[in-house]
Parts: C-alpha cells; sequence; structure tokens
C-alpha cells in the first residue's frame, strides 16, 4: 500500500512540475516569410490565380511530380 502511494505522489508531482514549466514558458510565437517577386503585382495574381499555373510554382508538385 505504501508504493501505491509513493508512484501516486511522484505522478502528482511530476503533474505539478510540468504545470509550474508550463506558466513560465513563452505564450506564442510567429514566423514570418517574404518572397519578392519583380513583377506587377497585376501580372503576378493573374498568373497565380489560375489553377492551370499551379505546376510551375508549388513547391509540393515540384518535389513530388507523381
Amino acid at each position: 500500500m505504501n508504493i501505491l502511494i509513493g508512484i501516486v505522489l511522484i505522478v502528482i508531482g511530476l503533474v505539478v512540475l510540468l504545470l509550474v514549466i508550463a506558466l513560465f514558458t513563452q505564450k506564442g510565437y510567429t514566423i514570418e516569410r517574404e518572397a519578392v517577386v519583380k513583377r506587377a503585382k497585376n501580372e503576378v495574381f493573374n498568373y497565380v490565380r489560375l489553377l492551370k499555373n499551379q505546376d510551375f510554382y508549388s513547391k509540393w508538385v515540384m518535389s513530388d511530380p507523381k
């Protein structure tokens, strides 16, 4: 019985420790990426909006064409 109480206390202690650590961690993060295209916005939009052109600019299609 004492062993069972010890195991339960250890588990509860670990959970409390994790919750205290979570209180002091960073709440959020930001990822920013930027690409510069040397064309007019209208020209780029007209190209990208057509589904048939997706094969020429999609990262995922280029990495696995099948």
